[in-house]
């Protein structure tokens, strides 16, 4: 066949793919600088309903001048990425309309307000921050008066993520034997937009076969199954669970055994969708669901190795990874801040957002609440919908043991500048 006919054929394939592409597609992740395109406003039962919050049910300011360099290094890389947008370009969040210019006006009075926090006293700074911002928490639905059956009070749940490090290898040996890949030379990446502007802002991945594009190997194909051919290959780890690890969380710090030490980064996927290893561990009687963190699915899987892995063909979503020179980044392009950053639905909270948290983590010295000004600078695959929040928690252990074990109802506010 042709060059030319092979094209239309494969042209053909992405229209058709575009009408089925909540079957295998990829949230779009934005290129560092540039903003992606926004999606139509999600249905009314997935929007937040943020509503205007008391004095009574909003922290005590003081408490953000804690962390409070951490949060201006953050603040700094919103504004950043924020001046390189349209300033006017309008995003909607549930009934609320902001701009580019309004987050940036937000973040650039949250540094100000920050560095009076040495010169200002507890009062005088809570009066100054609550006169600065109109403060809106995101409610349940019963407390706007939607009585619709099933639509409970539904907090802000929020999980963790964490930057592992962990030892590697260059080569396969006894020890290191399980391969992370970088992009295979057949996987087609197809951004189903640039065929048309009435087409979603997604990206689906395949392989070409002949004249017909086919959906890539599932998890269980790759691993287990016929693999692939020739990939590349950028390093070994020592466990199944240590791959897993980097699959889910999408960077890592390796060190090699040559004192070497090289961060490694998402780069693709295989287009498959994500399914949660956990919840079928509950499903299937293998876990309870307070044994089904983090840390409990390791020891798990370290007693049930064949199980294991048929837990992980449960999830057919594939990573393949690239090398950095820093990191670990996030959607927005920019490095991650420990217990600052945060991701949220694109969908529903623009990128550069500033907002709130008031929830509970355990730490080394137990379990502690957390209250902090936090910035909306990245995405996950799994969190979606106006309910869903993801905290970055650091690097290495430390990080992971606060991520593991991350899953608490919480309270969320949003911060927008008054005139």
């Amino acid at each position: 066949m042709s060059s030319a006919k092979a094209v239309l054929g494969l042209l053909i394939i992405c229209l058709v793919a575009a009408a089925f592409y909540n079957v295998l597609y990829e949230v779009e992740r934005p290129v560092p600088g540039k903003r992606p395109e926004p999606v139509k406003i999600p249905p009314k039962a997935e929007r937040p309903f943020l509503v205007k919050a008391s004095g009574e049910e909003f922290p005590d300011p003081y408490l953000f001048c804690k962390n409070r360099e951490d949060v201006i290094g953050a603040l700094e890389k919103n504004n950043t990425f924020l001046k390189k947008q349209d300033p006017q370009k309008g995003f909607w969040m549930g009934e609320l309309k902001v701009s580019a210019t309004d987050l940036l006006k937000t973040n650039t009075r949250l540094q100000g307000i920050l560095n009076k926090c040495s010169t200002l006293g507890p009062d005088a700074f809570r009066h100054f921050f609550m006169d600065s911002f109109e403060v809106l928490k995101l409610a349940g639905r019963q407390e706007i008066g939607d009585d619709r059956p099933g639509n409970s009070r539904r907090p802000m749940v929020v999980t963790g993520y964490f930057h592992p490090e962990m030892e590697a290898s260059r080569v396969k040996n006894s020890l290191f034997k399980v391969p992370l890949y970088g992009i295979p030379r057949d996987l087609v990446a197809v951004s189903l937009r640039l065929f048309g502007q009435s087409l979603p802002a997604r990206t689906i991945f395949g392989k070409v076969s002949g004249n017909k594009l086919l959906p890539y190997p599932t998890r269980c194909e790759i691993d287990y199954g016929p693999g692939l051919e020739a990939p590349p290959v950028l390093a070994y780890v020592k466990t199944e669970v240590d791959a897993l690890t980097l699959h889910i969380q999408g960077s890592a710090l390796l060190r090699f055994q040559n004192g070497e030490k090289r961060y490694i980064h998402y780069a693709a996927s295989n287009g498959r969708p994500y399914r949660s290893v956990a919840k079928w561990l509950i499903k299937k009687g293998y876990l309870r669901p307070d044994q089904a963190d983090w840390p409990g699915i390791k020891r798990w899987a370290k007693q049930h190795p064949d199980l294991f892995q048929r837990a992980l063909c449960e999830n057919p979503r594939y990573i393949f990874f690239k090398w950095e020179k820093e990191g670990p980044y996030g959607s927005m392009g920019v490095t991650l801040t420990p217990l600052v950053s945060v991701a949220l639905d694109p969908r529903i909270y623009p990128l550069g957002l500033t907002g709130v948290l008031d929830t509970t983590i355990f730490t080394p010295r137990g379990k502690e609440r957390f209250i902090s000004l936090v910035a909306n600078q990245d995405m996950g695959n799994a969190i979606r919908g106006p309910y869903r929040l993801d905290l970055y928690c650091g690097n290495g252990n430390a990080g992971e043991q606060i991520a593991g074990r991350l899953k608490t109802p919480s309270r969320f506010f949003v911060l927008i500048a008054r005139d």
